[in-house]
C-alpha cells in the first residue's frame, strides 16, 4: 500500500471511529478494504483506528494516523469506548478477525452498552459472517447460539447494516427482519494505471489471478474448458497471480497445471506489485473467474478483471443472466465463429467496465457510506 490517506476539512462535526481487525501492512482483506475505503473519502477532518492486532507496523507506515489499540473485553471496550467518546461508529465485522471461534460476543454486548449511552450514529458492514458447521462440530453450539444471538444484536441496535453478498444479506434479514440490510459490493484493490483500449493487446493471454486456494477451485472446476481452449489454439498463455499458502497447496496447484497444459503454456508469476498486476490486466484477453452471481460481489478478483475492463471467462456467464455475468463469456461460446465472439468481447468489455466504475468504484463505495452517517 504506497497511498497515503488525507485528512482535509470536514462536513461532520466529530471524527469517524472505526472498528476492525487490522490495518496494512498487515495482510488483511477487510484491513485493504477500509485503508482504500478511506483513501477515496474525500471532505472528513479524522478518523480514528480501533484494530486487533498489528497496531505498531500500521502507526510505523502511516504516522499521521490516529491507530489504537482495541481492547477485545465488553468492560474494557465500553471504558475505551467512553473515553474516546465517539458519535459516529463505524464497525467492520468479520467473526474471526475478533474472535478465535468467529463469536465475539464481548464487541455486541459492549455496543449494546454504547447504544444506551448515547445517541451516534452506529454503521456496520458485515465482511465475514460464520458458515453453519455440522452438528457433530464440537463448536456447533457454540457458534449456533452464541454468533447467532450476538449478530441478532448487533442488527437491531445499528443505524445502517451493508453487507457484502446476496445470501449474507437474507441471513441478516432472518436474524432481524426489522433491519435495513443493504448489498454493497468489494470494490478492486488493483486500481488500473493505464486506459484499456477494449481489444486485447496480448491475444490468447488468460489471466487467473487470486489467493492459491482459490485458483485451485478455479481450476478445478474449468480444467476440461482450458484444455479445449488451448486445443483451439484460442489459448496461447496461462498467467497465474497471486501467492502460495502452504506446499501442500503448492503441490496440488502444479500436479493440475501438468495435467491441464504443457509446461511452457503457464507462468505461476506469484506475488507482483500492485502497478504489475494492473499493466497484465490491461493487456490480456480474459480473466477467470468461477465466482457464483451469490458470491462475486465479495470477490476482488472478479472487481479487478472488471475494473480493468478485463473479459472475463465463467461458467456462470449467460446473456439471460443480470448484469455483469450477461457480459460475461461462457466457454461454449469459443464454438461460435470467432469473428462475431470478438465483436461481441469489445462491447461486453466496456460494459463490465462501465458496470464496475457505475456500482464498485471506490468513490461509490465511500458515498454510500457517508450517506449512511449523514442520513
Amino acid at each position: 500500500m504506497t497511498s497515503v490517506i488525507s485528512h482535509n476539512s470536514s462536513q461532520h462535526s466529530s471524527p469517524i471511529t472505526i472498528v476492525l481487525p487490522q490495518l496494512p501492512p498487515t495482510i488483511c482483506g477487510v484491513g485493504d478494504y477500509t485503508f482504500n475505503l478511506v483513501t477515496a473519502w474525500s471532505n472528513i477532518s479524522e478518523f480514528n483506528y480501533l484494530v486487533v492486532r498489528g497496531l505498531d507496523e500500521s502507526k510505523a507506515q502511516y504516522p499521521q494516523l490516529a491507530v489504537h489499540q482495541l481492547e477485545c473485553n465488553k468492560e474494557l471496550f465500553v471504558s475505551q469506548l467512553k473515553k474516546l467518546a465517539p458519535q459516529q461508529l463505524l464497525i467492520q465485522y468479520s467473526g474471526y478477525g475478533f474472535h478465535s471461534l468467529g463469536c465475539p460476543v464481548w464487541l455486541s454486548k459492549a455496543l449494546t452498552q454504547w447504544r444506551k449511552d448515547n445517541d451516534g450514529k452506529l454503521v456496520i458492514i458485515f465482511h465475514e459472517l460464520w458458515h453453519k458447521s455440522p452438528w457433530w462440530n464440537k463448536h456447533f453450539l457454540l457458534q449456533e447460539g452464541l454468533h447467532r444471538w450476538s449478530i441478532k444484536r448487533l442488527a437491531s441496535i445499528a443505524d445502517s447494516i451493508f453487507t457484502t453478498t446476496s445470501d449474507y444479506v437474507e441471513w441478516l434479514k432472518s436474524f432481524s427482519p426489522q433491519a435495513a440490510v443493504k448489498l454493497l459490493p468489494v470494490g478492486s484493490n488493483i486500481v488500473p494505471n493505464q486506459q484499456r483500449s477494449h481489444c486485447a493487446t496480448q491475444p490468447g493471454v488468460f489471466v487467473l489471478f487470486g489467493m492459491q486456494g482459490n485458483r485451485i477451485n478455479t481450476l478445478q472446476q474449468v480444467q476440461s474448458e482450458i484444455k479445449k481452449l488451448y486445443n483451439s489454439g484460442r489459448l496461447k498463455k496461462l498467467l497465474l497471480i497471486g501467492g502460495g499458502n502452504s506446499e501442500e497447496l503448492e503441490i496440488v496447484e502444479k500436479e493440475l497445471l501438468e495435467k491441464t497444459l504443457p509446461h511452457n503454456t503457464y507462468s505461476c508469476i506469484g506475488i507482483a506489485s500492485n502497478q504489475t498486476i494492473s499493466t497484465i490486466l490491461s493487456q490480456a484477453e480474459f480473466g477467470i473467474s468461477t465466482q457464483s452471481p451469490q458470491s462475486f460481489t465479495k470477490s476482488g478478483t472478479f472487481m479487478a478483471y472488471a475494473a480493468h475492463g478485463l473479459n472475463i471467462l465463467s461458467p456462470y456467464a449467460s446473456k439471460q443472466s443480470q448484469k455483469p455475468f450477461c457480459w460475461l463469456t461462457h466457454p461454449s461460446e469459443f464454438e461460435q465463429h470467432s469473428d462475431f465472439l470478438n465483436n461481441s468481447l469489445k462491447e461486453r468489455s466496456r460494459n463490465l467496465q462501465l458496470w464496475y466504475n457505475d456500482t464498485c468504484n471506490w468513490s461509490v463505495i465511500a458515498q454510500e457510506i457517508k450517506d449512511a452517517f449523514t442520513s
